[in-house]
């Protein structure tokens, strides 16, 4: 994944910074993380569909507010083969 081959060459420069914590993340902050969401992804079972590995799911929806979470969130589940679904969390249950 290209984002995470830049990731690996820029190190330890900012990556992004959260506006409203001030947070920030570094490349290779980024990248570790990416790789730890995917392990930990793929290392649970799917209660919805009685226990079928996540790994063998498809589409993985993602309700988070924009943060510096959501794209180790995407980038995580991308490294996987899930496509994301992101999904509004001020969402109402008739728009879902």
């Amino acid at each position: 994944m290209e984002i995470l081959e830049a990731a690996e060459r820029f190190g330890d420069e900012v990556a992004m910074v959260e506006v409203e914590s001030n947070e920030s993340l570094t490349f290779s902050g980024f990248r570790k993380k990416c790789f730890q969401f995917a392990a930990i992804l793929s290392a649970h079972a799917d209660p919805v569909s009685g226990g079928k590995p996540l790994k063998e799911l498809g589409t993985v929806l993602v309700f988070l507010p924009n943060s510096i979470n959501y794209p180790i969130v995407f980038c995580g589940a991308a490294l996987l083969g899930h496509p994301v679904c992101g999904v509004n969390p001020d969402s109402t249950k008739e728009e879902l």
